[in-house]
């Protein structure tokens, strides 16, 4: 499946013209090589995270930082734009989808 995905995106790379796909639904919005991305990226990043949420929080980050490189938001700090989202996306996974603990067991001897 995970081939299926990539192979996906190869082809729209490699034989799509961007022009075609650009303004499908709305002006030079992408919307379709953007899915086809998040779903790919989603796809491959929860295998490797191991988990769904987390997954789509990541692919859902390196998403909106490919659209604004798209609009034009890459000039020299964009290393620290970069930071600045995966920051947010770290804490969004961390604090937000923690497990909680399991309690602890209760104190005393086994009798």
């Amino acid at each position: 499946m995970l081939c299926f995905w990539w192979g996906l995106v190869a082809l729209m790379v490699w034989r799509v013209d961007p022009a075609i796909v650009a303004d499908i639904p709305t002006k030079e919005s992408y919307l379709i090589p953007a899915v086809l991305a998040w779903m790919t990226l989603w796809y491959t990043l929860s295998l490797v995270v191991g988990d769904k949420k987390r997954g789509a929080v990541v692919a859902s980050g390196i998403l909106i930082y490919l659209y604004l490189r798209l609009w034009g938001v890459d000039i020299w700090w964009n290393v620290g734009l970069l930071a600045v989202i995966f920051g947010l996306i770290y804490r969004l996974v961390v604090i937000k989808f923690k497990k909680p603990d399991p309690p602890d067991p209760p104190a005393g001897g086994q009798g």
